[in-house]
């Protein structure tokens, strides 16, 4: 058989950090393992805001036990998605599906083999991230499973966590409260906290370092559980007002960005796209409102505004952007319909 090349289909992809998958919002940050897990495998892993790690461990069970995962999904500059399945084969009998008998293996638990679809999104906001799990039963007999996430927060600066070493640590209290649990650092100069709220289907419970929900699904049914995580910074807290006014100028400062067209080149296109979607994601939204469109240096390692990097990109912003071999159709909009040589 030939081999055909379809050039217009391929599109390379250039990855940074391959064992880490990050996503940001202005002041937000989170870096996950290529598990989607924070913990101590990897020591830049968590969720930051400001710079500052409000959460050191957030891992994913099901039943005290990791899922098996099976896909990653990097949706948006904002937003992580991550497929799982539970409980993974143990017994293998042969075929796609790992069984080729009539009875279907099940773990210590009773839970079949595969029985449980897990879907979790991690999108990152202004100020504040949201972890949404979807799970379906997929099996023939009804599942009872607890679902939940295990949880810790040591307050380190981004960059004693790249260098995995602290300059500065106190002790951190852990408080279960009603709607959830609650993380405060007793520093005397830096009383940071961050209030995890859970939330969703099923009977939920909250340790000093977990918070999961315990699950009964019939066949083909299917529960969420939700997980928000609230930094507070003793500088400068954010309302809900404060976000939302943030995120209004922020979404119509990105929807005035031009948009590119390139029919002759359509990997361009998309290359130009993405790379305006990035651009995008840049602004920090801190200070005042004329300084909330500075943007950061760059993900995952320097979230914080610096002044070359500030300038440099804001000489490239593409809401002023003219390309001389390209034509106009109407603002915002710029179509390249000529062929380079």
């Amino acid at each position: 058989m030939a081999r055909v090349w379809l050039p217009d289909l391929a599109m390379p992809q250039t990855y940074i950090r391959p064992e880490l998958f990050f996503a940001w919002h202005a002041q937000s940050l989170l870096v996950v393992d290529n598990r989607g897990e924070c913990g101590d495998a990897e020591s830049l892993t968590g969720f930051y805001f400001r710079e500052a790690r409000f959460l050191r461990t957030l891992r994913l069970t099901v039943n005290g036990h990791p899922p098996w995962l099976s896909q990653v999904a990097v949706e948006t500059p904002t937003s992580l998605r991550f497929d799982y399945v539970h409980p993974e084969i143990a017994e293998f009998g042969g075929g796609g599906t790992g069984q080729s008998g009539d009875v279907t293996p099940v773990d210590e638990q009773g839970v079949p083999q595969r029985a449980l679809d897990v879907r979790v999104c991690y999108d990152v906001g202004i100020a504040g991230l949201q972890a949404t799990v979807d799970i379906t039963n997929r099996s023939r007999q009804t599942v009872t499973a607890e679902v939940g996430w295990m949880l810790d927060a040591d307050f380190a600066d981004i960059q004693e966590a790249q260098g995995d070493k602290r300059e500065q640590e106190a002790p951190v209290c852990r408080e279960v409260t009603s709607d959830g649990l609650r993380f405060r650092y007793e520093h005397t100069e830096l009383p940071y906290e961050a209030h995890c709220v859970l939330s969703g289907d099923g009977d939920q419970r909250v340790t000093d370092s977990t918070a999961s929900a315990r699950l009964t699904l019939q066949s083909q049914r299917s529960a969420r559980v939700l997980l928000g995580v609230h930094p507070r910074d003793y500088l400068d807290p954010l309302s809900e007002d404060d976000v939302a006014d943030r995120e209004q100028v922020w979404r119509k400062w990105r929807d005035e960005l031009v948009r590119v067209e390139a029919p002759r080149n359509t990997i361009a296109e998309q290359i130009l796209t993405r790379n305006l979607g990035d651009f995008a994601s840049f602004p920090l939204l801190q200070g005042q409102p004329d300084e909330w469109l500075a943007p950061q240096a760059g993900v995952p390692a320097y979230p914080a505004l610096f002044g070359r990097d500030a300038i440099t990109a804001g000489s490239m912003d593409v809401s002023t952007f003219t390309w001389p071999r390209g034509r106009r159709t109407g603002v915002p909009l710029l179509t390249i319909d000529e062929a380079r040589p």
